[in-house]
């Protein structure tokens, strides 16, 4: 059935609620480590549909969070 509920119209789906597209005037930031269930994306060759890593970017420095450093000191 696909991993976003709503973003089909397959007679599998289990209700028929949409979805709809929505952004934060911030970045999402995904922390990564070795014990999670999805598989990691670290380069923008990673991604099967480019689309998705519109934007990818590395940085230590992130608009709205600042440098990465002290979150660092957090976890």
């Amino acid at each position: 059935m696909g991993f976003e509920p709503g973003t089909h119209g397959r007679a599998e789906r289990v209700d028929d609620l949409k979805s709809e597209r929505w952004e934060s005037e911030y970045p999402n930031v995904d922390i990564k480590h070795k014990g999670v269930l999805t598989q990691g994306k670290w380069k923008v060759e990673d991604y099967r549909n480019k689309k998705f890593a519109e934007g990818f970017k590395e940085t230590n420095n992130i608009p709205g969070w600042g440098s990465f450093k002290h979150l660092w000191k957090k976890i």
